[in-house]
């Protein structure tokens, strides 16, 4: 199931907890279970501390607010390279 959830991250977007519970058809503890799972694995890092050394040079620098609506998530270079190696391994 980690698998799916990170080939569903790595198509790129933005996910609520709900968006990704209606797509992985699981609840949304079990979504949160699951990115837990994927930040300790270091497939996910805090969005919020990378714009904090990168803001200036975001093109969303001027609506951002990832402070203010909770917790944001992005892949790493480890997660996008692990979800490489699952998109490969299925064809």
């Amino acid at each position: 199931m980690l698998d799916k959830l990170l080939r569903i991250l790595s198509e790129g977007g933005t996910y609520s907890p709900s968006d990704l519970s209606r797509k992985l058809d699981v609840g949304e503890e079990l979504v949160r279970e699951m990115i837990a799972g994927l930040v300790r694995l270091g497939y996910l890092g805090s969005l919020a501390a990378s714009c904090a050394q990168n803001c200036g040079r975001c093109a969303q620098s001027t609506v951002c607010s990832v402070s203010v609506r909770g917790q944001a998530w992005t892949l790493t270079e480890d997660g996008k390279r692990a979800a490489r190696r699952i998109h490969d391994s299925r064809r």
